[in-house]
């Protein structure tokens, strides 16, 4: 059989495999994670978060030469578990937290309030290679990828019945009802090359598979932005506390202070 007929010329695509996700940076303070608000609002229902994460991946090349690829894009759902989520003998409703509920804000109308329930598999972020990656042949080759992880809650649920904001709470033990609490989360991603090859056929070969991981937070994190939060702290300064160790000043503390300063001078001002 000749080499044209056999295809050997069309390069056959690599294996990619995600080892792991990089979480370690969600749970400590180098983390460079970024809060925004939608429409300028300052209502958690309407928040976008977004994180810088190393994604560890292997490629296969099978190809008995080596083999350059333009450009790796990898996209990532998490995948909820709604067996458990959706249970009320699992689980229980982060709406339960009533502290957590008065910090949020007004949670959205769902106008379908009987069919809509949000989606289980929503994309949280994604990964890209910034150059060319050289594959030799018949090998695998470890390397990582920039993953920035983002997600913003269902605009028609809000972020406390969220099923992708459930999964974690869940995933963390949370609202867990069962012992020990928490379970693997499962994330679902997608490989896409760009291999330079293939462009006269505009072919872009991708492959998907799953990845499971474990809560990056620990137990006294998850408790301490909770207490925090219970003493009448906003969520983002309770985050700030516990993984930054920022000294922030206890609620109302800045306008006692002021009061008590208006009191002892003529002036009458106020600082917040």
């Amino acid at each position: 059989m000749s080499c044209f007929e056999s295809n050997c010329l069309l390069p056959r695509f690599p294996e990619i495999k995600v080892y792991s996700l990089d979480l370690t940076n969600l749970a400590n303070s180098s983390s460079a994670y970024r809060f925004t608000y939608l429409n300028g609002s300052n209502n958690l229902n309407q928040i976008e978060i977004r994180m810088n994460l190393t994604m560890n991946l292997g490629t296969y090349n099978p190809n008995p030469y080596g083999l350059l690829v333009d450009r790796i894009d990898v996209s990532a759902q998490m995948m909820v578990n709604t067996s458990y989520v959706f249970s009320d003998y699992l689980t229980k409703q982060l709406t339960s937290f009533g502290s957590v509920v008065e910090k949020v804000g007004p949670a959205p109308v769902n106008p379908f309030p009987d069919t809509y329930f949000g989606k289980n598999d929503s994309v949280v972020g994604s990964a890209q290679s910034t150059s060319a990656i050289y594959f030799p042949p018949k090998e695998w080759l470890n390397y990582t990828l920039n993953f920035e992880l983002y997600y913003t809650p269902d605009k028609y649920l809000g972020l406390l019945k969220d099923p992708t904001v459930l999964e974690l709470a869940d995933g963390c033990g949370i609202t867990s009802r069962y012992k020990p609490p928490g379970r693997p989360m499962q994330i679902h991603y997608t490989a896409t090359s760009q291999i330079g090859a293939l462009k006269w056929l505009n072919y872009a070969p991708s492959l998907s598979n799953g990845l499971k991981i474990r809560c990056p937070f620990s137990q006294d994190q998850i408790d301490g932005v909770i207490n925090y939060t219970e003493q009448g702290y906003s969520v983002e300064d309770a985050i700030k506390i516990v993984f930054e160790g920022a000294q922030i000043p206890p609620p109302n503390s800045s306008q006692s202070q002021s009061s008590d300063a208006s009191n002892s001078t003529s002036s009458s001002t106020s600082s917040f």
